[in-house]
């Protein structure tokens, strides 16, 4: 009888006495998530006016843009559709960046088209797309226009050059071009002024920059109903 009051008492305590606190789960690890490095790509087309048949050069460099750092050996997409429309982007051909992120494409071409160039994004970098860039292709005998930029007495920016045709250097007479600048680090162009080439081809321009401004110019020959346009970049290694 007394063991079995005892039994029971001992089973009562056990009721009674508290539960041991049940150990918690670890918690849950956060998600692991990765930010992709934001990048860049600056492309060039090289000269932006030309005739149908001559060779274009697009070139660029891909960098990320948080450290400057090239984006090294990997594939860049040339995209390209026709020019000033909204068409779907065809992939012409693909390249590699170099050590210093850079690639360069060579073409004939056929038409005024648009292009792009694209790099995928991986598990480290962003997705890079340039700015679009048109490249405007002319009918006609082909053009060279010369320009360079020099520094006049007056304290003016004086460009100039020559328009002449591509075979036999003989000049193209009294036909206007176009002298357009560019802000350091921009990409909107501007028009600065214009001149009539002489009968042997020669133009000038001369430009009063606001001070500490350095720029890009590039001169233009439209083309017309015989010759094919051309553009040449020419840069103020000076600032004014």
């Amino acid at each position: 009888m007394l063991k079995t009051v005892l039994t029971s008492t001992a089973a009562a305590a056990a009721l009674l006495a508290p539960l041991a606190p049940a150990h918690s789960a670890p918690p849950a690890a956060p998600l692991a998530t990765s930010t992709l490095r934001p990048t860049k790509i600056r492309l060039t087309l090289t000269p932006e006016t030309l005739g149908i048949g001559e060779r274009l050069r697009i070139q660029g460099v891909g960098y990320r843009t948080d450290t400057y750092s090239p984006i090294v050996d990997r594939t860049v997409y040339i995209q390209s559709r026709p020019a000033w429309t909204t068409r779907p982007w065809r992939t012409t051909t693909t390249v590699r960046t170099n050590a210093y992120g850079q690639f360069t494409y060579v073409r004939t071409v056929d038409r005024s088209r648009q292009y792009r160039a694209v790099i995928s994004a991986t598990t480290r970098d962003a997705k890079a797309v340039s700015k679009a860039e048109i490249n405007r292709a002319t009918p006609g005998v082909w053009t060279n226009v010369s320009a360079h930029v020099s520094r006049t007495t007056t304290g003016r920016t004086k460009v100039a050059g020559r328009l002449t045709r591509v075979e036999g250097g003989r000049p193209v007479p009294l036909r206007w071009v176009v002298v357009e600048a560019r802000l350091e680090g921009e990409t909107r162009w501007y028009k600065v002024d214009s001149d009539r080439a002489t009968t042997q081809g020669w133009w000038a321009i001369n430009h009063r920059p606001p001070p500490g401004s350095c720029r890009t110019y590039r001169a233009t020959f439209g083309g017309d109903s015989v010759f094919a346009g051309k553009s040449r970049r020419t840069i103020w290694s000076g600032c004014s």
